[in-house]
């Protein structure tokens, strides 16, 4: 028996669907002491309050009842999150973040999870949860804002990404990581193929005017994730595990992973502080806003993202996605016009940079390197006469 699993972590204003996620994951379980739940709920909410004691007292759960101000909307949420992480025990292995919207279905789920308990020595990896994303290859870090899985995370993956997520939810903050990983040939994803999980569709327990608030706001929440100070701290995370995998494959005792943000680097020292290897985190801003621009253009003139909930945008039985595509879409011909406009004088003006500015400032630079040198070159001269004159 694994006495401190797993930690699991979540927001809640709903105590119906609270108790009974906490419920589900006590009755399932064969070992009811192997997780403990760390919830955030909003100063004022009596019942919410009411509710995580009768459960403490009840069945004896271990619940870290983390009581703040209300977010200004279900985009600040992300910030309770890193609350939350700061407020668990670090003791547990495991650690996830859901909602309270999940009902466990697996019997002896704390068993099934015991399996992957140090799958790699290094104890960097993630398991995948939800079926429609748990096998998807990303090729583009902006798929992440809408196909990034709910994953369980180890508690050593946690302490070198810092934290739950920067930027709009946990989701696609570590899924970017895993996808900077991979792209340096490190893949940590387990898919839990057996895992049952059920629930509440995502947009079930909302209002319509709330669900239209979120809709309106998803793709500039999603920008806001693409952003260059936020890639640089998913590359920065990504980085450090990298190279935590490297110095436990190297069986390196007492290293020492060393952030230098003024040189956006990260260094593995020995034990002996002796230097192992560099890794750089620096983010090319101008081929990062050639690809928002891309990103733009790609959003307003093709369907995209294809699906969500694995249900096509476009889809007659389905309000929610029709509103989707009405948001991203249906422009007028005028504002898609100025805009693609717009994109074009922003490529013309990129362009120019490389044919005409660029090569005209290292045309500048090599004629003042010239003349630096021929400045140094008089003043060595100089010496060397002076130093003839009074030999002589």
């Amino acid at each position: 028996m694994f006495d401190k699993l797993i930690s699991i972590h979540l927001p809640s204003n709903k105590p119906i669907q609270f108790e009974r996620m906490v419920r589900s994951f006590h009755e399932k379980a064969r070992n009811k002491d192997c997780f403990e739940i760390v919830v955030k709920t909003d100063f004022g909410d009596n019942e919410m309050f009411h509710v995580v004691e009768r459960l403490k007292s009840k069945l004896g759960v271990q619940i870290i009842n983390l009581i703040t101000r209300p977010p200004s909307d279900y985009f600040g949420l992300t910030e309770t999150l890193n609350d939350i992480l700061s407020k668990s025990d670090p003791k547990y292995y495991f650690c996830w973040h859901i909602n309270d919207e999940i009902i466990m279905e697996l019997d002896e789920w704390d068993v099934y999870l015991e399996k992957f308990v140090s799958f790699f020595p290094d104890n960097l990896f993630r398991l995948k949860v939800d079926p429609k994303k748990m096998f998807r290859n990303f090729f583009d870090l902006y798929e992440v804002n809408i196909y990034g899985d709910y994953s369980i995370v180890t508690r050593r993956w946690l302490e070198l990404s810092e934290v739950w997520a920067r930027g709009h939810g946990a989701e696609p903050y570590q899924e970017a990581i895993s996808f900077m990983l991979a792209k340096r040939g490190i893949n940590r994803n387990i898919p839990l193929v057996d895992l049952k999980i059920s629930g509440d569709p995502p947009q079930a327990n909302i209002s319509s005017e709330e669900l239209q608030s979120r809709i309106s706001k998803y793709v500039y929440y999603w920008d806001k994730n693409m952003e260059i100070e936020i890639q640089e701290h998913v590359l920065r995370a990504a980085r450090k595990i990298e190279l935590a995998i490297v110095a436990e494959r190297l069986d390196l005792m007492n290293y020492k992973i060393i952030d230098e943000p003024k040189y956006r680097r990260i260094v593995l020292l020995n034990s002996s502080e002796e230097i192992v290897t560099v890794v750089w985190y620096h983010i090319n801003e101008l081929l990062s806003y050639l690809w928002q621009i891309d990103g733009t253009i790609r959003r307003m003139y093709s369907t995209w993202p294809y699906t969500i909930w694995d249900i096509p945008i476009i889809s007659p039985e389905h309000g929610f996605h029709h509103n989707f595509y009405n948001v991203f879409l249906n422009k007028s011909l005028f504002y898609r016009s100025l805009t693609y406009f717009i994109l074009f004088l922003q490529s013309i003006f990129i362009l120019s940079c490389y044919l005409l500015i660029f090569p005209i400032l290292g045309i500048i630079g090599l004629h003042v390197r010239s003349r630096y040198d021929e400045f140094w070159y008089k003043i060595k001269l100089w010496f060397v006469r002076k130093l003839k004159s009074k030999s002589v």
